[in-house]
């Protein structure tokens, strides 16, 4: 019997490299693809429909929220990871390890799609203060520059004043602050 030929292999639609002929890495393909494909070409979520039709505030994520708003940020705090090669994921896949000092938002389209997300956290500004922060924000590829930061920003703004931005901050998101005459909020420059 011939060995099968391996070849390595980058998929075009969810950039994952693995290798044909190798069945172990064909199926963590499948399995890792399907994963990624979730949040770059998201399905209507059932759960979120039904909150948007009953919640004013449906894409909000707190400590309180069910635990599968939770985990669907969790999903984007992933990928945001991966995009920008961080070490570790700034999202908990557990709702209870979520605490007061943490508010998240699921970015949804009119298709009821949930499209990205990003992170607000209270972090220590001096002797018991605290200054929210914009920790990460998230938009799938295929919806990015489409408004969805743009259509919450003020809101934002209102809820939690004059925020900053942590460091690193992408390029696209320099842009956006610079765009809406918000670039002194990066933080330390």
């Amino acid at each position: 019997k011939t060995p099968r030929k391996i070849k390595p292999v980058k998929c075009k639609r969810c950039g994952l490299e693995w290798e044909r002929g190798n069945l172990d890495s064909t199926n963590w393909h499948k399995k890792e693809h399907k994963k990624i494909m979730s949040y770059l070409e998201p399905k209507p979520l059932r759960a979120m429909v039904k909150e948007m039709k009953l919640q004013s505030d449906f894409e909000s994520v707190t400590k309180n929220s069910a635990a599968w708003k939770h985990h669907q940020v969790f999903i984007r705090a992933r990928a945001f990871n991966r995009e920008m090669n961080f070490d570790r994921i700034q999202w908990h896949y557990n709702k209870n390890e979520c605490d007061e000092n943490v508010h998240g938002f699921l970015l949804t389209n009119s298709s009821s799609l949930i499209v990205g997300a990003c992170c607000f956290r209270k972090w220590p500004a001096g002797l018991h203060a605290y200054k929210w922060v914009l920790d990460w924000a998230w938009v799938s590829p295929n919806e990015r520059r489409r408004g969805h930061l743009s259509e919450r920003w003020s809101f934002f703004r209102q809820k939690f004043g004059d925020f900053l931005v942590t460091q690193p901050v992408s390029e696209e998101m320099r842009a956006f602050l610079k765009k809406n005459n918000d670039a002194h909020l990066i933080e330390g420059g």
